[in-house]
């Protein structure tokens, strides 16, 4: 018995692609096809399958693929909270892709911490973002960055949650400190 065929059509369905994707893949070499007697092309089956593992082979091996974001005023501190993290990742046998320490004071900033970790979301190139606990992105809103990052398929793992306890009346204190700092000037004791 031969091997079933499949129409463009049926082929691009079954991988979630356009039809016209499917034909660039065929003309790059990306997927094997047959060419009919009237010069249709059709795909073997087993080629889909292959396709198939393949994505899902690539979907697992992102899972492991990391970036380290630290969020914290004190560079020093952060440094240690990065390296904490960095064992933690060690330990989950994960690729590290990207170390980011933001020192910002700002709550929901547009930081420059921030802006590569969106990049690394946006490009797909990570496929969790590990944290020490939920102040790294910000306590209050932290529902926000989780929900943003899970359309991207970027899970948010906080690597230790008991750290979590206080981190709201932390956060708020670290605004209020960065605040008087930056506006000292302007409103003198």
């Amino acid at each position: 018995m031969s091997e079933r065929l499949l129409t463009p059509k049926e082929a691009a369905k079954i991988l979630g692609v356009h039809p016209l994707t499917l034909y660039r893949w065929a003309k790059k070499g990306k997927i094997k096809y047959i060419e009919t007697p009237s010069g249709r092309m059709r795909y073997p089956m087993s080629e889909i399958q292959r396709l198939l593992k393949l994505r899902e082979k690539k979907q697992i091996e992102r899972l492991y693929r990391v970036a380290l974001y630290v969020r914290h005023v004190d560079e020093k501190r952060a440094q240690e909270i990065l390296e904490r993290l960095e064992k933690y990742s060690k330990d989950k046998e994960y690729i590290v892709v990207e170390k980011i320490i933001d020192t910002s004071g700002e709550i929901c900033g547009k930081s420059e911490g921030m802006k590569k970790l969106l990049t690394l979301v946006k490009s797909r190139k990570i496929g969790k973002i590990i944290i020490p606990n939920k102040l790294a992105f910000s306590y209050f809103c932290f529902w926000v960055f989780e929900e943003l990052f899970a359309a991207y398929d970027v899970v948010v793992e906080i690597a230790f949650p008991k750290e979590d306890k206080d981190s709201g009346y932390i956060e708020m204190l670290d605004w209020l400190i960065a605040f008087i700092q930056e506006h000292r000037e302007r409103y003198p004791l």
